[in-house]
């Protein structure tokens, strides 16, 4: 070791540097440990805090997904397909709470709670986990998580969730048993058309189908069986549920054999409203016509303006606007009694021209009478003369009866003869010229026979129309209203 006293200026310079570098150079050394072992505290708080973090997450959602706490079943998403190992089968249970028909759509409305049940094997878990209830209320957003069968309905129009009131919608709901039994119910609004005919209508009867089954799966692997089936509210709007039946049935396509759930709602027509406004009205307008029957012939306004009126009221109910009638290309039961409305009312019309044309052919007949009086003196001058040859003949012992002609036409031109001295006689007439009394004659009962027929025209049609109308409507509601009820 140096003896700084012994060491000149230089030396003694060089080695009083030489210590403070040495001090300098321990005091990094212990500075860079102090820091590393700062870092490698702060490292080992951090990484343990994300640790902690990361159980306290995984805490929590076991927490929120086994209804606090209290089940440990796993509620992740099967993402093998349940029935790649077995068929499953799901049950169906509709409860519908209203129901709608819509004749003009053609299609029926109804609100109902859906709810289909199957088995999950990987959903299970013990008992004791559950706290002692047979199942547990999950969330509805777990649905998405989990398997579920693609239930698919025949001809849907529109479809929706119905919305509560409340603050959390209450429209569907899933719980899961101990045993892996999934139970997912859906309140639905939907509407589904329905073919009808309208044959018969406002007395017809509409069969609505509600059908379900599976849109890929075939019935091997999905098996679909019907649980419950209630109708909670049966009135509807202008209808009558009479029935509602289910069946399961199994259709055969290309691409294999599906099962079919259906339920057939028969529904019939409530014909109140019809009768009221249609039926009433029309059969009123048609026994208004027949009070034409007792006016006089010689009031033609009066006859004319009645018929009329009629028959433009009926041409209102067959070619005017028919609010809830359906709009179809064939003939209906109502328009059937609408047109026999209408045929009796324009022969109620018709009528009237037939009288009076016999009242002036009558008078015609009796203005001709009083214009030639000649005719009808010959015509009893004629029957007297033939009643006094035939006396004649007996009191003269058969002198006249060989002279007399033999037949009544053959007097009448005797007589003539002898009452007419300007005439020739008739051996001389010309036969082109001979007149005919016989022709006039014929014509004139003819004309008589019309007019006797057309004055009791009116006194036959007082009876005929009532009794041929009440007929036709008995026939009529006999056979759409009684006789369709036992179909």
């Amino acid at each position: 070791m140096y003896n700084l006293r012994n060491l000149n200026f230089w030396q003694r310079s060089n080695c009083k540097r030489y210590q403070k570098y040495r001090s300098a150079k321990i005091y990094f050394r212990n500075s860079t440990f102090i820091v590393f072992c700062l870092q490698v505290d702060i490292m080992a708080k951090f990484y343990s805090y994300v640790v902690f973090m990361f159980i306290w997450s995984e805490f929590v959602m076991s927490s929120i997904l086994a209804d606090e706490s209290r089940c440990n079943v796993s509620v992740y998403k099967t993402t093998q397909d349940l029935v790649y190992y077995h068929p499953v089968v799901v049950n169906i249970s509709i409860e519908v709470a209203s129901l709608q028909v819509d004749t003009g759509d053609m299609d029926f409305s109804l609100e109902f709670f859906f709810r289909q049940g199957w088995n999950d094997p990987n959903l299970a878990y013990e008992e004791k986990q559950a706290g002692g209830k047979k199942f547990i209320v999950f969330k509805v957003d777990l649905v998405k998580d989990l398997w579920t069968p693609d239930t698919y309905i025949y001809g849907i129009r529109s479809i929706q969730t119905v919305q509560t009131d409340s603050a959390v919608p209450a429209s569907e709901g899933l719980r899961i048993s101990p045993n892996g039994d999934v139970l997912f119910s859906t309140r639905l609004s939907m509407t589904v058309s329905c073919s009808m005919t309208f044959h018969d209508f406002p007395m017809d009867k509409q069969t609505c189908f509600l059908n379900i089954t599976s849109f890929f799966y075939t019935d091997e692997d999905l098996h679909y069986e019907w649980g419950e089936l209630t109708v909670l509210n049966k009135h509807i709007a202008h209808f009558v549920l009479v029935s509602f039946e289910k069946k399961k049935t199994v259709q055969e396509f290309t691409s294999g054999k599906y099962g079919l759930l259906s339920v057939a709602f028969e529904f019939k027509r409530r014909i109140n409203f019809y009768l009221l406004s249609w039926y009433l009205p029309a059969t009123l307008i048609v026994a208004l016509s027949w009070v034409g029957f007792w006016i006089d012939t010689k009031s033609t306004p009066a006859r004319i303006s009645l018929g009329t009126i009629t028959i433009l009221a009926m041409g209102s109910f067959l070619i005017g606007e028919q609010e809830g009638f359906p709009s179809v290309s064939y003939v209906r039961a109502i328009d059937i009694y609408l047109i026999t409305c209408f045929v009796f009312v324009f022969g109620c019309m018709v009528e009237y021209p037939f009288v009076h044309y016999a009242k002036r052919l009558a008078e015609k007949m009796q203005a001709d009478k009083k214009d030639d009086p000649e005719m009808e003196d010959s015509y009893h001058f004629n029957h007297h003369n033939q009643n006094k040859a035939m006396a004649n003949g007996v009191v003269n012992g058969g002198f006249m009866e060989s002279f007399a002609p033999t037949n009544s036409h053959d007097i009448l031109q005797w007589t003539n003869l002898h009452i007419s001295s300007s005439e020739p006689p008739v051996e001389t007439r010309p036969k082109e010229q001979k007149p005919s009394v016989r022709q006039p004659q014929r014509t004139r009962n003819k004309m008589r026979f019309i007019i006797c027929w057309a004055a009791k025209l009116d006194e036959i049609c007082r009876l005929a129309f009532p009794l041929s109308f009440i007929m036709l409507s008995i026939a009529y509601w006999v056979v759409f209203l009684i006789l369709n009820s036992h179909e």
